[in-house]
């Protein structure tokens, strides 16, 4: 029966990540949250929900460590966030952790 449960659970997450929202780490409800703190309970049309502090770089998956930005600011920013430079810009204590607690994300 384990062995069943653990097949069962990796479609679940296969399928999960093929068929729904774009792969990734984050908690999809922590981003609803943030959503809906923000007063856009259904997202903001235009806007991508980043993280300041990147997931790859110990970055907390929490709403204080979201924000809204335009597809180009994504896009600029997406440049350096994982460099030694993005994390001194994006990280700090309040929003990051000293060690990287994500692994395995796109």
């Amino acid at each position: 029966m384990i062995f069943l449960a653990n097949s069962i659970a990796a479609t679940h997450t296969y399928y999960e990540a093929t068929h729904t929202h774009q792969y990734s780490c984050r908690d999809y409800h922590i981003k609803k949250a943030f959503d809906k703190s923000q007063g856009y309970p259904h997202g903001r049309k235009g806007m991508i929900v980043d993280h300041i502090c990147a997931l790859a770089n110990g970055g907390i998956d929490s709403i204080t460590n979201m924000q809204y930005q335009t597809p180009i600011e994504s896009k600029k920013k997406d440049l350096i966030e994982n460099t030694p430079l993005g994390k001194k810009l994006y990280c700090n204590s309040s929003n990051s952790s000293a060690y990287r607690t994500v692994f395995n994300c796109k």
